[in-house]
């Protein structure tokens, strides 16, 4: 039996005993069950659908550092086994889940192979029909009980016959019936004509009843009564046939609710079929099944049917605890459990229904318990092995049921949910606001759609962290269902929200949603122990005045929504007509930006920034321009959140940033003094990891010193301290300088000034605006002072304006600012007759 036999040793030296070379030891291959030592028995396949290699490795000593190894010559094993058994019809095959061990034997043996039903890699055991060679072949499976003797994989074991093979005895019965008629004849001849009636009329009894099983008609019941053999012949007829009888009825039954639950798609399509069929296959007085559904993976739902009372219910139970899960684990599983009156768990509504035991059969899906199937008895009593099998192979149908429903919910959640919010995805949305425009077209109603963006979403991204950021989306999405009603919300796009509002009186009805939003998504969010404020715009459209199609009227939601964040951010607005024409205007603007640099229509503007005390010019602020020949001067406003968006500003923040470096060092080589040049920095910009690359280039190429140099961040870039610490330390070791622009105003928290190598504060306008009439802004901006002087930092006041501002500042003990009182922006050559000017003055 055996092709080759090796013994491995202590020190690992392998020693043929059977077979020219020695066979490899199986330390590779991962044991099925705990223990080294075990015997092991392992099928190792070497391409599809062919033979596999048997290896078997037993352990010597008991520490199993001695082992023999042996491959088996299965194709000879299984010869054998049929040879012995005399099946000489039969085709037999052992599979490791559909892979056979070794190749199929018998006349139909390939064929066998090609025909297996799915599920023999699902179910324990089981039969089917095929067409193979000679005919209808009946084939049966079953699992080896491998692992009580070898650590070993699953086998199955396929039997298959000819249908004519296995009811061959029936007709061989059928044959002998000419020979016993003469038998009879030729007795009746002898015994008498009464004799020869009664027995010739129950050999055609006995022909009759053979004749209808062989037809496979077993109801009618065969009646002999000659008190002798015949009688007796005809009583294993009828019990054969009623056999037969139950066989195909619960095969029949099988069938059908196999049928019903494959094709069912959530829990009660698979428990329906079971509950109402169930009785003709196992006795039963209480049945229950739990399954464990995807919509509620917090708890099983209970089918549960009193098949006397034939009452149906549906309910919800608590999760199997861990030793629950133990006990239906394992062959003890199929064994009937007593049922006490203290009966807990799931076995205690079968203890409140008067069950004296209960058989609970477990439904298994890759190892994990998704349901029971229990089957309870008033009375303490032994099941049939054949009732049983019936019931286990149920089970293992709805097992497989369940897990087809179970792909179908995560395929449906995948495809209409979002996986971050858990909310409705854009495709389903869509699908929902077509039905509500459906229905509003019939009724005569109006439907508001509105789209939600967070404002400057980005910038959290940016400072805080994607991490950060995700749970800002689950926060918002969490207050946005809290508002409105629950499954009204979608989340369409990365920062985007979408709602919809139908049957409502006036525009005053959208208006308070969207305001009541606005404020609440407004209320303060903790990321990262770090408080943070967002808004968000909100646009609306109108059905059917702003469109009759879904499509349209979310282009227009849309486009009011983009009209919002240009208004200012923080608001809701409705959708107009002209809107579209703007969103035409802001495409083409983004199309003509991106060639803006290559027809050299940016400019580099100057502000200059003076001392508060003396007047005097001490820097410039580089401000960004572009000069379009069809739109004109275009503002900042406009084109830099374009230039954000669509990744642009790093191509046009290194031009602005050489164009600034190139022009100081031209205004020093003039005479006109070294003071420091001011460039704006974007997040997106400074985060780029070429980025101090470029700074390194724009001075060395300009030749500037980069004491002279002076880059302006947003404070809100400094919330994430470890991702800019870093980029700050090796810019400080450049000597270049660090300012915060427009401090104040975005997510101000004194703990960064104290992390990071600063040289400037820059107190936003809004707050000087207001500055000789305003008590709360002027004690905002004496406190910013304070703080910079006490910081050791310079502090610059932007957009003065009056003299008024510039004296306040000057008591305040400010060091420097920049407005309008001074110059407005303007070019090199403007800049640089300023500088004449004031130097001409002195």
């Amino acid at each position: 039996r055996f092709r080759a036999v090796t013994r491995i040793e202590r020190d690992g030296r392998a020693q043929p005993l059977l077979g020219e070379a020695p066979l490899p030891p199986l330390a590779h291959a991962e044991p099925a069950r705990g223990s080294p030592s075990a015997s092991r028995l392992l099928a190792l396949h070497s391409g599809e659908r062919a033979p596999a290699r048997l290896l078997l490795e037993v352990a010597i000593d008991r520490d199993g550092a001695r082992t023999l190894i042996a491959e088996l010559d299965a194709p000879r094993l299984i010869e054998q086994v049929q040879r012995e058994l005399m099946l000489s019809q039969a085709s037999l095959c052992v599979l490791r889940a559909r892979e056979p061990v070794a190749g199929c034997s018998g006349p139909g043996g390939a064929q066998l192979l090609a025909s297996f039903p799915e599920r023999i890699a699902r179910s324990t055991a089981g039969s089917f029909r095929w067409s193979g060679p000679g005919g209808e072949q009946l084939a049966g499976y079953a699992r080896l009980a491998l692992d009580s003797r070898f650590d070993a994989e699953r086998w199955s074991v396929v039997l298959s016959e000819p249908a004519s093979a296995i009811l061959a005895p029936v007709e061989r019965l059928r044959a002998l019936f000419p020979a016993a008629l003469l038998l009879v004849v030729i007795v009746v001849a002898s015994a008498g004509a009464a004799r020869v009636r009664a027995l010739l009329g129950s050999l055609h009894a006995l022909m009759r009843g053979a004749r209808r099983i062989a037809g496979r008609e077993f109801d009618a019941e065969l009646r002999v009564e000659s008190g002798d053999e015949l009688q007796e012949l005809a009583a294993s007829l009828n019990a054969m046939s009623g056999r037969l009888a139950k066989q195909f009825s619960a095969l029949e039954r099988l069938i059908e609710i196999d049928r019903a639950i494959l094709s069912a798609t959530d829990g009660q399509g698979i428990a329906t079929p079971i509950l109402e069929r169930i009785s003709g296959l196992y006795a039963s007085d209480y049945v229950a099944l739990l399954l464990l559904e995807t919509k509620n993976a917090d708890c099983m739902t209970s089918y549960q049917v009193d098949p006397t009372r034939k009452r149906w219910t549906r309910g919800e139970r608590p999760l199997l605890a861990t030793q629950e899960v133990e006990q239906l684990r394992g062959r003890d599983a199929e064994r009937p459990l007593a049922i006490g009156p203290d009966a807990r768990g799931f076995l205690e509504p079968l203890a409140e229904a008067g069950m004296a035991q209960a058989t609970a059969l477990p439904l298994w899906i890759e190892q994990q318990l998704v349901g029971v199937l229990l089957l309870g008895q008033r009375e303490v009593r032994s099941s049939e092995l054949e009732s049983l099998a019936f019931a286990r192979q149920l089970a293992d149908q709805a097992a497989a049921a369940l897990s087809h429903v179970h792909r179908i919910e995560e395929n449906r959640l995948l495809a209409y949910y979002d996986s971050l919010t858990g909310l409705p995805n854009r495709l389903l949305f869509m699908e929902h606001l077509r039905e509500s425009l459906r229905r509003a077209s019939r009724n005569g109603h109006r439907v508001a759609v509105c789209l939600l963006d967070l404002d400057q979403f980005k910038q959290v991204n940016d400072t805080l962290g994607h991490n950060a950021g995700d749970e800002l989306l689950k926060f918002v999405a969490q207050r946005l269902t809290e508002r409105l009603r629950s499954g009204s919300v979608a989340r369409i796009g990365g920062d985007e929200f979408a709602f919809c509002l139908t049957n409502f009186s006036g525009v005053d009805s959208p208006a308070r949603v969207a305001q009541g939003l606005l404020s609440e998504i407004t209320r303060p969010y903790t990321l990262r122990n770090q408080e943070v404020f967002v808004t968000a715009s909100v646009g609306i459209s109108i059905y059917p005045a702003d469109g009759q199609v879904v499509e349209t009227v979310m282009k227009n939601a849309d486009a009011a929504m983009y009209h919002a964040k240009r208004q200012g951010r923080n608001n809701y607005q409705f959708y107009t007509p002209s809107m579209n024409a703007m969103a035409v205007q802001r495409l083409a603007m983004e199309s003509a930006l991106r060639k803006a640099i290559e027809l050299d229509q940016l400019r580099a503007f100057y502000q200059p920034v003076v001392d508060v005390q003396t007047r005097e010019v001490v820097g410039a602020e580089a401000l960004l321009r572009w000069v379009h020949p069809e739109f004109g001067m275009v503002s900042p406003g406009d084109f830099v959140p374009l230039a954000e968006e669509s990744g642009l500003i790093i191509e046009i923040g290194e031009w602005m940033l050489r164009e600034a470096c190139a022009q100081a060092r031209a205004w020093q080589d003039a005479g006109h003094g070294l003071f420091s040049i001011s460039v704006n920095v974007s997040s997106r910009q400074f985060k780029d990891g070429s980025f101090l690359d470029v700074v390194r280039s724009a001075l060395r190429d300009s030749a500037l010193s980069p004491q002279t140099l002076t880059l302006e961040l947003t404070e809100s870039l400094l919330l994430d301290v470890a991702a800019v610490t870093v980029t700050l330390g090796r810019l400080r070791a450049l000597g270049v300088k660090i300012a915060i622009d427009d401090f104040g105003t975005g997510f101000s928290s004194l703990g960064y000034l104290k992390h990071f190598p600063l040289d400037a504060l820059k107190i936003d306008q809004v707050f000087i605006r207001n500055l000789t009439t305003d008590e709360g802004d002027s004690a905002i901006t004496d406190a910013i002072i304070t703080l910079a002087r006490s910081l050791k930092l310079q502090v610059v006041a932007e957009g003065v304006e009056t003299e008024a501002q510039l004296a306040r500042l000057r008591a305040a003990r400010c060091d420097a600012a920049q407005g309008f009182l001074f110059s407005e922006p303007v070019p090199a050559d403007g800049f640089e007759k300023l500088l004449l000017e004031r130097e001409g003055g002195a």
